[in-house]
Order: structure tokens, then C-alpha cells, then sequence
């Protein structure tokens, strides 16, 4: 077939289409080429402009506005800082380079980097007032109300703690009284005595928080316990939090004690608890405090939440007077408060409060050489057990020298002379006495190469239990109904610390802590006696629970046969509690009591 029109015009479409293919090649190469210039150009035109972070898998990059005006330039700075921060680059930033060695370093560089990106903002938003013949600057724009994500969780209370409260050069608790809810609860303010407002807030209950299930059933207990105690549930929910740093932010641990408490509720009369007739309850109680100390309640939040059960150990005498001055009727109902305990409890508060002092320096004594021993595993290596008999020479010259705690051997010497606190039993502080005569002399005996002996360092770890003992058995002194401590009661406690001068530092240091959680616990009791009223009444109820659990007074026994019980490891009999599943009495049906438990656990 020859030459036809339609082969003539295919064929010219074909070359058309290839012509207009290359052509848009070379368009696109030509716009490439000119895109990479122009970033070329741009690149090198930022120099000195751009400022980078890196922590992790964050890498910030943040650009410096040249703009000419000092209101645009701020303004373009902060546009910059905004979108390079998104929604949540700041904290991740952070909890990046926390993990990271220098990572602190690494946050104080970004956040000074920030600071300077927000102070012209807080500079040119300044508004000045005439005060009396002064024109002064009263007050700048918040920058978080046109910058509401300042706030959110991706950046928080961090980014305003260390940006921009600084920037402002005003404390962040400005910005929580501000934002009370968005950055914490405020609980509580108070004038200090340098004449500033000091305040006060729970950090995990943020509006988020406040608003999720955990957080409104916090609140519900809160509400209800602080209208027993007469007292703000702000308050309440200040001073019954628990643990200490990131622990106080996490709403699943702080839960923990508001759980103890419905519990209590839940399983304790409606009217509270019948002090004369605590029947099994004690039992329920031992079980709750366990829970609540393994969980890091301390003994004073535990007995401040006993408070909500119990009736005060106060009469009523008080209330048909009017007084001449407030101090007379605070002396009137101290009074009144101290004989009624005398005259129905036998309790003495005075007394009461000489035990307090005491348990809390046999505390504070091992406390102390938890600390002392340590630092010791430090220097030794860490993890290592290193004996006593070759570890604790250089840590017990500290408590033993000019300045130790146990300087001078006071102790001893109160002990020697007393005449009349101690149910004395003459062949036990003879043996007592007799040993430790031995011990102080071998205190500094040395051998051949001038070191220490075996001897002296068992003397003076007998010296350090001796002195714990006898802080000890000041504390449990008397006990409920006026009994008294025996020299044999020290000695017991002197046996059953577990530790000797060949024992692994751990076992000393968990013996230690022992002692401390149980002078912690006499020294809350004590304590309460001493106040009178409900906190009266909660020790009385924590002396039958541990009189159950563990002291049997009925048998001859005391506290120090409790601390002897507890240094032992006693988990057998008494201080085991078994549970059982009851029906609840409160409960009705679902549709009358759908907050109410049809079945609660209550000692078998």
C-alpha cells in the first residue's frame, strides 16, 4: 500500500508526541535544576540562622526570623517555634534525652534556646500602670492564651516550669494558681513568715486526670472522708499522697490509698467503729494497714484515714461554757482531753509523748545507718555483700567519733544510772553489763599490722545494737494499762536484730529497716495519745490490732515481744490474716445501690 494521508498524519503525531515528551523532560530537569539552586541559595542564606537539637529519633530544627521589625521578628520566631514543636516534639524531646548520658545538659540547652524565643513576646506585651508618681509595668499578655497547646500534654507543666515562668521571671506556681487543674490541684495556701503566699497542689490530678474514672473516684472517696475529718478535700487530697518525684504524678499509684479507704468503709460499720467491742475488725485492719504499707502509705497518712471510723476519746465537758480567751479554752480542752484518758484508758499523754520522742530517735538512729552502710556498698563495689568483719570499719568510726550519733556512749551511761524506768531484773543487767565491759574493752584493740580486730568491730556493731536497743525499749516503755520494759526485754531485742559483726551488710541493713517501720508505727501511736481526741482514739484501736497481731499483753507480753516478733520474721499464726466473701450489708440491689459492692472480703 503506498503513500496514504492517514500514514502521513500518524506519522506526524508520533513525532509531535515525541517532541513534546522531550520538551517536558527538559522542563523538568530545568525546574529541578533550578529548585536545587534555590535551596542552594536558601541554605546558604541561613547560615548562622539555623539552630539544631537532637535527642533520640527528635531532631529539631529551628530557623531565626531577619525580619526587620522587632514585632514580626518575635512573632515569626514563635511561628517557627511552634511548628518545629508541634504537638508533642517537647516531651518527647525530653523523655529522650533523659535516657541519654549529658541528656540534662542536652534540656537546658533547648529550654535556654526557647527562653530567648519567648521573652520579646513577654517584653513587648508589657502594660504599664501610674502608681503614685511611678509609671511601672504591672502586667504582660499570657502567652498561653493565644498558645493554648503550651499547656496540653505535650508540652506541660515542664515546658511552663522551665520556659515560661522563667521567661516571665515569675514561679511556675503562678501558672498553677492559674491553671489549677490543668497543671495540678490546688490544695492548699498559706502565708510563710517571710510575709510571701507559699501554695500548695497535687500534681497528679490535672484536668484530664480530674475528668477519667480514677481521677472522679479519688475525688468521690476525698469528698467523703474530708467531710468525717471537718476539713477541704483539697487539703485531704495533699496530704494523702504517696511516694516521692515521678510516683506523685502517676494517678494508678496514688489510687492505691484512696482504694484502702473505700475498702475500710465498705467493710466498717455505718456509725463507725465500737472501740469497746472491736470484735474481729482488728483483723481487718492488720490486713489494710499491710496493704497500705506495701504500698508506700506511711503510718501517719494510715492513721490519719483511720480517723474517718472512729469516735473521739474526748468528753464534753468543755461545751457548756463560754471562755474569757481562746488559750483558756485551748488549756481546758487539753486538760479535759488528758484526764479523760487517764481516768478511762488508763493513758497517760505526757508519758505518751516522752514514747513518741523516743521511737522516732530509735527511727532516726536506723535511718541513719542504713544510710552509713550504703554508702559503704558504694565504695565497696556496687551489689557487693561485703562481710561486716571486713566492710564496716571505716563506716562505724562515724557513728563512734566526735561527732557520731553515738558519741560518748550516752546511752549506756542512761541506762547504768537508771533507777526507776526499767522493771530492773539484776541477773539480766548484770549479764548485760558484764558484756558490755568486755566490749568496751576491745573497742580499739588493734593487731600487728595496726588495724582493727575482729573483736573491736564486733564490739562496737554490739555497741550500735545496744544503743538501738535501749532507744527502743524507751519507746515501749509502759505500754497499754502501765506496763513496763524489762533489761531482759533488751536484751531479747538485742538477739533478734539479726545482724553480728560477720554479717553480710544486707542482712544488717534489712534489719535496720525493720526496726525503723517498727519504731515509725510506735512513734505514730505514741504520738496520736498525745493529741487527744480522734487521733487518741486511732492509736488505742492500732494498739488492740497489734495487740491481735502480734503482742499478746493478755499472756505477759508487750511491744517489745511485737518488735522481737517482727526483727524475726514472724508470718505464722497471729500474723496471718484469712479472708472470706460476705454479702455486703449495705447493698440493696443494683438498681437502688449501683455503686455498692454486693460482696466484701472481712477476716474469717
Amino acid at each position: 500500500m503506498g503513500f496514504t494521508p492517514i500514514k502521513a498524519f500518524i506519522k506526524g503525531g508520533a513525532e509531535f508526541a515525541q517532541k513534546v515528551g522531550l520538551a517536558r523532560l527538559e522542563g523538568e530537569y530545568e525546574l529541578r535544576k533550578a529548585a536545587g539552586v534555590a535551596a542552594a541559595k536558601a541554605k546558604a542564606d541561613n547560615v548562622g540562622k539555623l539552630t539544631y537539637f537532637k535527642a533520640g529519633d527528635v531532631n529539631l530544627t529551628f530557623t531565626e526570623s531577619d525580619l526587620k521589625d522587632a514585632s514580626a521578628r518575635t512573632q515569626g520566631n514563635l511561628t517557627d517555634m511552634v511548628t518545629v514543636l508541634g504537638t508533642d516534639n517537647y516531651q518527647r524531646f525530653v523523655n529522650n534525652a533523659k535516657k541519654e548520658a549529658g541528656g540534662a545538659a542536652k534540656i537546658q540547652r533547648l529550654n535556654t534556646f526557647l527562653k530567648g524565643r519567648v521573652q520579646p513576646f513577654v517584653n513587648l506585651s508589657a502594660v504599664e500602670e501610674k502608681i503614685g508618681d511611678t509609671v511601672k509595668v504591672v502586667k504582660h499578655q499570657d502567652i498561653t492564651i493565644p498558645y493554648k497547646q503550651f499547656l496540653d500534654k505535650g508540652y506541660g507543666k515542664e515546658f511552663i516550669e522551665n520556659v515560661i515562668a522563667p521567661s516571665y521571671k515569675v514561679e511556675y506556681e503562678r501558672f498553677q494558681r492559674k491553671y489549677p487543674k490543668k497543671l495540678g490541684l490546688l490544695t492548699d495556701k498559706k502565708l510563710t513568715s517571710d510575709g510571701y503566699v507559699s501554695y500548695n497542689h497535687v500534681p497528679y490530678l490535672t484536668e484530664n486526670v480530674y475528668n477519667s474514672a480514677d481521677g472522679q473516684f479519688i475525688v468521690q472517696q476525698a469528698n467523703d472522708a474530708a467531710k468525717k475529718l471537718n476539713t477541704p478535700y483539697q487539703k485531704l487530697l495533699g496530704s494523702w499522697q504517696v511516694g516521692t518525684g515521678d510516683e506523685l504524678k502517676d494517678v494508678k499509684k496514688q489510687r492505691v490509698i484512696w482504694d484502702v479507704y473505700a475498702n475500710l468503709k465498705a467493710a466498717f460499720p455505718r456509725e463507725g467503729l465500737d472501740l469497746k467491742n472491736l470484735g474481729s475488725y482488728t483483723q481487718f485492719v492488720s490486713q489494710a494497714r499491710k496493704q497500705a504499707y506495701d504500698s508506700g502509705v506511711t503510718p501517719d497518712q494510715f492513721a490519719s484515714m483511720l480517723q474517718t471510723f472512729v469516735p473521739s476519746f474526748s468528753s464534753s465537758e468543755t461545751r457548756p461554757y463560754i471562755y474569757t480567751t481562746s488559750s483558756a479554752r485551748d488549756d481546758a480542752i487539753r486538760n479535759e482531753q488528758s484526764n479523760h484518758l487517764k481516768s478511762e484508758y488508763k493513758i497517760d499523754p505526757e508519758e505518751a509523748a516522752v514514747k513518741a520522742s523516743a521511737a522516732n530517735q530509735a527511727a532516726g538512729i536506723a535511718g541513719r545507718m542504713v544510710i552509713e552502710f550504703r554508702k559503704n556498698q558504694q565504695d565497696v563495689g556496687q551489689g557487693a555483700l561485703q562481710p561486716t568483719v571486713s566492710g564496716v570499719g571505716k563506716t562505724i568510726e562515724g557513728f563512734f567519733g566526735s561527732t557520731g550519733i553515738f558519741a560518748g556512749f550516752a546511752s549506756l551511761t542512761d541506762w547504768a544510772t537508771d533507777k526507776k524506768g526499767f522493771n530492773q531484773n539484776q541477773v539480766t543487767r548484770s549479764r548485760l553489763q558484764n558484756k558490755l565491759a568486755q566490749y568496751q574493752k576491745n573497742f580499739n584493740q588493734k593487731g600487728v599490722d595496726g588495724q582493727l580486730t575482729s573483736n573491736a568491730r564486733k564490739a562496737r556493731v554490739e555497741f550500735m545494737k545496744f544503743n538501738l536497743a535501749y532507744a527502743m525499749a524507751s519507746a515501749f516503755q509502759g505500754g497499754t494499762g502501765g506496763r513496763t520494759i524489762s533489761d531482759q526485754d533488751i536484751e531479747n531485742m538485742m538477739a533478734a536484730m539479726k545482724f553480728e559483726y560477720d554479717s553480710s551488710e544486707d542482712i544488717i541493713i534489712e534489719s535496720l529497716q525493720t526496726i525503723q517501720s517498727v519504731m515509725r508505727d510506735v512513734a505514730t501511736i505514741q504520738d496520736g495519745y498525745r493529741k487527744g481526741g480522734r487521733a487518741a482514739a486511732v492509736s488505742y484501736l492500732l494498739e488492740k490490732t497489734n495487740e491481735g497481731f502480734g503482742v499478746d499483753f493478755s499472756g505477759g507480753g508487750n511491744y517489745a515481744n511485737y518488735a522481737i516478733a517482727k526483727l524475726e520474721g514472724k508470718k505464722a499464726g497471729k500474723f496471718n490474716v484469712n479472708l472470706k466473701l460476705v454479702r455486703n450489708p449495705k447493698f440493696i440491689s443494683k438498681q437502688q445501690t449501683p455503686n455498692v459492692p454486693k460482696f466484701i472480703t472481712v477476716p474469717k
